[in-house]
């Protein structure tokens, strides 16, 4: 504690708690790496082409890393998407 003001009537102390500044900047940056490193972006994407045979591309992408794998359309016999309607906000304005 430090002393700020002092007088006969009255005396105001100064706390500083270093301790919750160092504790809260280990939690903070504890939190936000682990968020950056742990996020994913996933992508899958066809394309048919009359040159080409029809090819479908998953693609995932993190931040130090990336995997992407190429799938013939003929393989594949169906697909599901799962949506997290607080995450995904799309908007068509047509």
């Amino acid at each position: 504690m430090k002393v700020i003001q002092e007088s006969h009537s009255q005396m105001t102390l100064r706390l500083r708690p270093w301790f919750l500044w160092v504790f809260g900047a280990i939690f903070t940056s504890a939190g936000l790496s682990i968020a950056l490193l742990g996020s994913q972006v996933h992508t899958f994407a066809c394309r048919r082409d009359v040159t080409a045979p029809a090819t479908c591309q998953l693609s995932t992408k993190g931040l130090f890393w990336s995997n992407q794998r190429v799938l013939p359309i003929n393989d594949i016999k169906g697909t599901t998407i799962t949506a997290f309607p607080a995450v995904m906000r799309y908007s068509n304005s047509n």
